[in-house]
């Protein structure tokens, strides 16, 4: 069974289309969470795609702190984005681990960058 975050899938391959489910509903419908630690951050990351990151202790909070969120996209390379980071990299260090390699490289399974899903 594949799963992916349909918001994304339909949105871009539907002119018009206005999906039944909205965007909060879709960050409540998973199976898996786990915690990651990635580039020095703390994550939960669910296996729709989405990703909570912790605030930094003794840190202001800062605002894409402690809420879930598949991400936004990015016009030039069409991933998911997170402040800096690309969401399929977070999502993929916490369901397999640290990358092993810089020639390593994260497999879309459904090869649509703008989805994070896992395969089950």
């Amino acid at each position: 069974m594949q799963k992916i975050c349909r918001a994304w899938v339909y949105s871009s391959a539907v002119p018009n289309y206005k999906p039944k489910t909205s965007l909060k509903e879709l960050l409540e419908i998973f199976e898996t969470e786990k915690t990651c630690i990635y580039r020095g951050e703390e994550y939960h990351v669910r296996d729709n795609g989405a990703i909570f990151r912790f605030r930094k202790q003794n840190k202001r909070k800062r605002p894409l702190d402690e809420k879930w969120t598949f991400g936004k996209p990015d016009s030039q390379k069409g991933y998911l984005n997170f402040s800096s980071e690309t969401v399929h990299r977070i999502v993929a260090t916490a369901f397999h681990g640290k990358q092993p390699s810089e020639k390593h490289i994260v497999d879309h399974i459904d090869t649509n960058k703008k989805t994070t899903g896992q395969k089950t």
